[in-house]
């Protein structure tokens, strides 16, 4: 349904839904480590057939602070955001039209103008917000008209998008890009779901055309290129008793075209990519338990990032160089899961293997280009990505308003040497402790909560990658619910409780030794106004 590159799966975003009454509220929070403020507001319009949402917001965040009180120079940003969408029904026939707007100034920290790439030269004694370089500064637009009609068992859906992206990069020069790029991309897609007694299948395509462009600016890091996909697929569903079967197929078509001469690669020389994919899979319910096995395959495509990048990526504080001649990823998948759902016990298992041929990474190369590291996209005949999660959450009779819960995730990838994949998070554990307040009077205390964060050591490394030791972070929140007038929300808590000193395995900064923040206090306020 939403593409054959879904290799290890999707995030699903879906947009506030529509309100029966006006109604409208308000929002901000400020966070005590970078001085950080959002402030958001939001209307939300009905009439008959006729609704809309208006929202707007922006924060702004200072350079943060890490845990031996020192600051982290240009960790800042800033950006506005506005966002709106109408809704209009009509017997079978459902609009919706969505616009949002955003734009934003990012600090890129790990930058300095020293010799050497010593911590120091990275951190500071005192702490703004002010206008800095380097940074990005991204422009977006997002446009999109969704009709949905409603026919005899049966639902078409068309939508049609467009998203605009500017992105301009400043490194030496306030007024002067080094990096200046716009992004187009035109979307559509199509369903037609169609129901039976025992039985449902969806039928649609979608597509893409994408054109990249390097506007004036003193450096390149990609060349300019148009990219189209297009893709069919169709997805069956069929219940038998207690037992439901799911079957699909899709064909996708990928086309990269260069329009320009860029590091010894002609203009109009064009790479083609195409592949078949399936996905079968069964699922069943008795009683408590659930039982899911599925198994699938998907095609990915290189982007221009990976077959032609040459140049500094301030963003990632590395330098890039890709291999044109990489071929598309092809993999195949099984997932397990098992539920088990009482009335004051859940738990869930949920292990994968997924084998991957013509695997895409990238990896540190043993040298610097301008003190800064070089990286390189490469590709391994077959890498394999295996692990899972699993997860409890008891919330005993006795003490029903205690919440007890807890998730294990890991993730391991090996080539097919069996040498290790580089950039695979580490290994986590993620425990919460709730407390539910009472239900009743103007000032409620919803719940109090205790997260413990373990962050295993992440010691499998890939070819010149740093190890990762074990830490752990403790949060503290508290969720009141205030019945004034207006209904308000107060959220307030610690973020790093203990100020731990830590460096994810996954960080950009890494390299670098800078540190993730250290404790931070938050309050954020919610209003809705009748």
């Amino acid at each position: 349904l939403y593409g054959s590159d879904a290799l290890g799966g999707i995030l699903y975003f879906t947009d506030i839904s529509y309100s029966n009454k006006t109604q409208s509220f308000i929002q901000s929070s400020f966070d005590s480590n970078n001085l950080g403020f959002n402030n958001q507001f939001g209307i939300q319009l009905s009439k008959k057939n006729l609704k809309a949402n208006i929202m707007a917001s922006h924060s702004t965040q200072a350079d943060y602070q890490i845990s031996n009180g020192k600051y982290v120079k240009n960790a800042r940003f800033k950006d506005y955001n506005f966002k709106t969408s109408i809704g209009y029904s009509y017997k079978n026939y459902n609009l919706n039209l969505r616009y949002n707007y955003l734009v934003a100034r990012i600090g890129i920290p790990g930058h300095t103008h020293y010799d050497s790439t010593v911590l120091a030269n990275y951190l500071t004694t005192k702490q703004a917000r002010t206008l800095s370089i380097p940074a990005q500064v991204i422009e977006n637009h997002y446009l999109l008209l969704d009709n949905k009609f409603y026919l005899t068992n049966s639902t078409l859906s068309i939508k049609l998008g467009q998203v605009i992206n500017h992105l301009k990069e400043y490194d030496e020069k306030y007024t002067y890009a080094a990096i200046n790029m716009l992004l187009n991309t035109s979307n559509y897609n199509i369903q037609w779901n169609k129901t039976f007694k025992s039985a449902s299948f969806v039928l649609g395509g979608q597509g893409m055309l994408q054109q990249n462009k390097n506007l004036e600016a003193s450096e390149q890091i990609i060349p300019s290129a148009q990219t189209i996909n297009n893709g069919i697929f169709i997805l069956y569903n069929q219940t038998i008793k207690n037992w439901n079967f799911q079957t699909g197929l899709r064909y996708d078509n990928k086309s990269l075209q260069l329009k320009q001469k860029f590091q010894g690669n002609q203009n109009g020389s064009s790479k083609t990519f195409n592949n078949i994919n399936y996905s079968i899979g069964t699922s069943t319910s008795k009683k408590d338990h659930t039982f899911r096995i599925n198994a699938s395959s998907g095609y990915r495509a290189p982007n221009s990032s990976e077959l032609y990048s040459n140049g500094i990526h301030h963003g990632a504080i590395r330098y890039e160089i890709g291999d044109k001649n990489l071929l598309s990823e092809q993999a195949n998948q099984i997932d397990l899961s098992w539920e088990i759902n009482k009335e004051h016990l859940a738990l869930v298992i949920n292990p994968y293997f997924n084998q991957i041929n013509n695997y895409i990474y990238i990896y540190p190369v043993d040298s610097f280009i301008n003190e800064i590291r070089v990286y390189q996209y490469h590709q391994s005949n077959n890498a394999l990505l295996f692990g899972g999660e699993a997860g409890v959450h008891y919330h005993p009779h006795f003490a029903h308003r205690f919440h007890f819960e807890s998730s294990f995730s890991y993730t391991e990838g090996r080539f097919s040497s069996g040498n290790y994949l580089p950039l695979i998070p580490q290994p986590k554990v993620n425990t919460l402790l709730k407390l539910e307040g009472k239900t009743k009077g103007q000032i409620m205390l919803g719940n109090i909560s205790l997260q413990h964060l373990y962050y295993l050591p992440q010691g499998k490394l890939g070819l010149n990658e740093i190890y990762s030791p074990a830490y752990h972070l403790i949060n503290l929140g508290c969720h009141l619910k205030l019945n004034f007038r207006w209904k308000t929300i107060l959220d307030l808590g610690i973020q790093n409780l203990l100020n731990t000193s830590y460096i994810n395995h996954l960080s950009q900064l890494k390299e670098l030794q800078i540190t993730n923040p250290g404790r931070s206090f938050y309050i954020a306020l919610k209003i809705n106004i009748k």
